[in-house]
């Protein structure tokens, strides 16, 4: 499915279409964005485009036009990782800036 974007309240649409289709709720996307939770209900209300709105008929005046092709649910994604499975650099110690979190691992005292 695409979805025609004009406006930026067709922006926060999208995303609150995609966010359900993906089974999240506002709180778990706010928590994979480092957003609040309410921020995130502003967007999917369009209660936050006034930029958007601004950069949207910029680019509508230049002739562009604006589509969101919404993934098949169905089909897993490659690029999202897959939260069942491990992070394979999470108990790597050669990955010393990683951000991923690391076992508590105690000294043996």
């Amino acid at each position: 499915m695409e979805l025609s974007i004009r406006t930026g309240t067709d922006v926060g649409r999208a995303i609150g279409e995609l966010r359900r289709a993906s089974g999240l709720t506002q709180t778990e996307l706010a928590g994979l964005v480092g957003l609040d939770a309410k921020y995130i209900s502003k967007i999917e209300s369009g209660r936050t485009v006034t930029l958007l709105e601004h950069e949207l008929r910029i680019l509508r005046r230049l002739g562009a036009s604006i589509t969101i092709e919404m993934p098949d649910p169905s089909v897993p994604d490659p690029s999202v990782p897959d939260p069942s499975v491990a992070d394979p650099r999470a108990a790597d110690p050669r990955v010393p800036h990683s951000n991923v979190a690391r076992p508590v691992v105690p000294d043996g005292d």
